[in-house]
């Protein structure tokens, strides 16, 4: 058993000790058994934060009350290597067990164990030196009352944690080098992420009191000699993230603004009026479009000197003080599809499953 233990949970788990467990493992998910080893279901991480959040469940609950009782399994000797290929690549399963006919667990496949089992080569990424900011220190309002329980960069999106999430779309480019500004409930993020097996480097920036969404990159400053880039916690992307950087450089630009457009209706009949309080027209449920902000930029370093230290400084007051400095402030249009952004409680509502899918 020893070569699969490590994936095992027992059936008098709570959901904290077996997420310590999942954690540890590193593939977000266990196989739960008794003491016999006779498979009882399977339990990812995302399935535990979704459910403490939605159900207001506690830690100290028995994991049988989350875990999937009827999960996927394959019986010994009677599966192929095609078998497995379609399961793990089609059905986007990352742990099958395999048992016997009584249901007690024989094995463990991982689809990571599988793809090198299968010799398959895995194109090697260039590392990349830019640092990635990413902006998590907020109290995370409007994602109340999710928030008050779990801080914002915790909240699970497709088997992790949101600011996991970003950080491995970076990650998985080539990206290595990670800055988290991190204030509300900062010692549960930093916990969370010690006791995790770690893939790539991450620094933390502590605000000690709220600082807006670029106060803290301040902290930066003397840190970082190149352009990098910084993304709220709650906007996620599908972006060539190489290209906005090469358009950036390429552009000799201090800031480049990730911009969006989005299409507004107002659902009421507008009224223009006359300065003598004359009806003149009324223009029926007016569409609106707009290139929006995203919460992604790429900057110089050197903006960091306009920034106030200790002060709470949003972006928009960075950008518009590095305009006042004829300093160059660009765009960078993106499909609106390309963003999606979770930060509303609503908007993650409805989003969480297109982006599990």
């Amino acid at each position: 058993m020893s070569r699969f233990q490590k994936y095992i949970c027992f059936d008098n788990y709570d959901l904290k000790k077996t997420l310590k467990s999942i954690k540890r493992n590193g593939e977000r998910c266990s196989v739960i058994v008794n003491k016999s080893l006779y498979l009882i279901g399977t339990v990812s991480d995302g399935d535990i934060r979704k459910r403490l959040i939605s159900e207001k469940l506690n830690l100290n609950q028995n994991i049988k009350t989350v875990c999937n009782k009827k999960p996927k399994y394959l019986l010994e000797n009677s599966y192929t290597s095609n078998t497995l290929k379609r399961l793990f690549l089609n059905n986007k399963y990352d742990i099958i067990p395999v048992v016997d006919k009584n249901r007690i667990l024989k094995n463990i496949i991982t689809k990571a164990q599988f793809i090198k089992t299968k010799g398959k080569k895995i194109k090697k990424i260039k590392s990349i030196k830019t640092a990635v900011v990413i902006m998590a220190g907020g109290f995370g309002n409007r994602m109340d009352p999710i928030t008050k329980i779990i801080p914002k960069p915790l909240v699970p999106l497709k088997n992790q944690t949101v600011i996991e999430y970003i950080t491995n779309s970076f990650f998985e480019k080539g990206f290595k080098n990670f800055f988290y500004s991190i204030g509300y409930k900062k010692d549960l993020i930093k916990a969370y992420f010690n006791d995790q097996v770690k893939k790539y480097k991450i620094n933390f920036l502590i605000e000690k009191e709220p600082l807006g969404t670029a106060g803290g990159l301040r902290a930066l400053k003397g840190k970082i000699s190149d352009s990098f880039f910084v993304t709220n916690c709650d906007s996620v992307f599908d972006l060539d993230y190489k290209d906005l950087y090469f358009y950036h450089n390429k552009n000799d630009f201090d800031i480049t603004v990730v911009v969006a457009k989005r299409k507004f209706y107002l659902p009421y009949g507008v009224c223009e009026i006359t300065n003598k309080k004359k009806l003149r027209k009324i223009v029926e449920k007016p569409k609106f479009n707009f290139e929006v902000m995203t919460g992604m930029y790429v900057l110089n370093p050197r903006v960091l000197n306009l920034i106030p230290k200790k002060k709470f400084y949003n972006m928009n007051q960075l950008i518009d003080k590095s305009i006042s400095k004829n300093l160059s402030v660009g765009s960078y249009l993106i499909g609106k599809r390309r963003w999606t952004d979770i930060g509303q409680l609503q908007e993650y509502k409805k989003n969480i499953k297109i982006l599990s899918e």
